[in-house]
């Protein structure tokens, strides 16, 4: 039997998310999955399909590029089900056209969501469209009942440093390219608080590093600091990624999102952490014995196993697809032909004579007087007028 094919069409995907979505499906294997991009992605994610006509200089259309056109829209007409990667659904409109009798899911990140809620709602009320969101504190309007699948982490290419070999006084923290973020106030503010508080320790990292370079130098950090707007409320990518090399992490988390995780993602071993108790917060861990940093980073290591695996998250999304797709990949087995020489032989009850195993003397027993005759046949009517 042949997979269902689910063909991910994304315009705006910073963290990556779709790609590892797509590889993560397609490592659990029960339903093809490929993968169609509107932009050139920064980091060069792999995708089947490249159309760059999403945040460029001159954007064009997709027509303008008519072999990666053609390719896109036989990936679409073959598909049994499209899945829109995009926070802000309407903007696919004109992009590429998607076949109208498809079934369509997507995706929200949330990115977009708070800004352009009026928008998306108003499209999602007459366009039946599935949805999944990334991020717990996202899961409004409740009347969409959308799935919640977190972001999939390849964890086995992010290996851990041994805690010897890490740099002792290294925060890592992506320092923001503009000054003038709440981000920015909030790397000073951290900044300020360990030059007072904490000597030996110091940030590193820097958000206009390559990824590469980021990912050589994350592992031999001792902590990893991840500035989030608080509004946003969630932990993001780099946030999973330190903790899959088993180096415990700090986040701006809403106590909505720590909520909505619970049951869903467990304890989060992310430490959380709001403005006001940032400096309490680095405090206590900053001063953590060895055996109790040693646990933490194996704590949190286990924790994106669990639930941020490639096979954790390909199992989520093969779930949530299957429900769309009740004969997904999930092959009936073919009853076997009968024939003369497998055929079962005939039972027939009415022939079959039951004996109990008991010291009960059974009606087709031997009647234990010895007279050779079957029981009902002999003394069972002497012993029913007694």
């Amino acid at each position: 039997m042949s997979k269902k094919l689910v063909v991910f069409l994304g315009k705006a995907d910073w963290a990556g998310s779709s790609y590892s979505a797509v590889r993560a499906i397609n490592r659990v294997g029960r339903i093809e999955c490929r993968h169609i991009s509107l932009n050139q992605h920064i980091f060069g994610y792999p995708s089947d399909v490249v159309i760059p006509i999403c945040y460029t200089q001159n954007p064009g259309k997709a027509s303008d590029y008519p072999e990666e056109y053609k390719k896109a829209m036989e990936l679409l007409e073959r598909a049994d089900l499209v899945h829109l990667w995009n926070d802000l659904l309407p903007s696919f409109n004109g992009l590429l056209p998607v076949p109208s009798k498809k079934v369509k899911t997507n995706t929200f990140t949330g990115t977009l969501y708070r800004e352009n809620h009026a928008t998306i709602n108003q499209y999602l009320r007459h366009s039946g469209i599935n949805l999944v969101v990334q991020n717990p504190t996202y899961r409004y309007p409740e009347e969409y009942d959308a799935e919640f699948i977190p972001h999939a982490v390849e964890i086995d290419a992010l290996k851990p440093l041994p805690i010897s070999e890490r740099d002792q006084g290294a925060i890592g923290c992506y320092r923001p390219e503009h000054k003038s973020t709440t981000a920015h106030e909030d790397i000073v503010r951290l900044e300020h608080i360990i030059k007072t508080n904490h000597s030996g320790w110091h940030l590193t990292l820097d958000w206009t590093m390559p990824w590469e370079t980021r990912m050589k130098l994350m592992p031999k950090c001792r902590y990893f600091f991840e500035y989030m707007d608080p509004h946003m409320g969630y932990w993001g990518r780099s946030a999973l990624e330190a903790c899959a090399m088993g180096v415990p992490t700090f986040s701006y988390v809403s106590q909505k999102a720590l909520d909505m995780s619970m049951g869903r993602l467990g304890n989060p071993a992310i430490v959380h952490v709001t403005r006001k108790n940032l400096s309490e917060t680095m405090m206590r861990y900053l001063n953590l014995s060895e055996q109790e940093y040693a646990e933490l980073a194996e704590n949190s290591r286990k924790w994106l196993v669990d639930h941020y695996s490639f096979e954790r998250v390909g199992e989520l999304y093969t779930r949530f697809f299957e429900k769309l797709l009740p004969s997904a990949s999930i092959p009936v087995p073919a009853k076997p032909k009968l024939t003369l020489s497998n055929r079962p032989e005939p039972v027939f009850l009415r022939d079959r004579t039951v004996h109990n195993d008991d010291d009960r003397v059974g009606r087709n027993d031997l009647c234990p007087c010895g007279s050779g005759l079957k029981y009902k046949k002999c003394c069972l009517n002497k012993t029913l007028v007694k």
